[in-house]
């Protein structure tokens, strides 16, 4: 399948349309994955590419989206005692019952 995508330039806002790319979530690592075979028009504000499959997709500034740093989780802890840290994507990109069921995976863990 073939998927076109238009934007309105001036909605950019300090963006460059050399910069525009396709991002595809994949549900099941929950991680976003480039579409490297996206091709930029910017005569015709338009963003194609070839698709196997269908599901989410978005555009970006990738020059945006390459430049974040990564989370560090290097969280100090005491010798004596066990510190736990946790961190749940409570984002729109999790499903409800995806949600609820990270949310009741941490009570069972911490016996809440």
């Amino acid at each position: 399948m073939t998927l076109t995508l238009t934007y309105d330039e001036q909605y950019l806002t300090g963006s460059n349309e050399s910069d525009i790319g396709v991002l595809w979530f994949d549900e099941e690592s929950g991680f976003f994955i480039i579409q490297e075979q996206a091709v930029v028009d910017t005569q015709n504000n338009t963003v194609t590419l070839e698709l196997a499959h269908f599901s989410t997709y978005m555009m970006v500034d990738l020059s945006i989206w390459n430049s974040i740093e990564p989370i560090d989780y290097d969280i100090p802890t005491e010798e004596t005692n066990y510190d736990f840290y946790c961190a749940f994507d409570l984002s729109q990109h999790m499903s409800v019952t995806a949600r609820n069921n990270a949310l009741e995976a941490f009570q069972t863990l911490f016996l809440l």
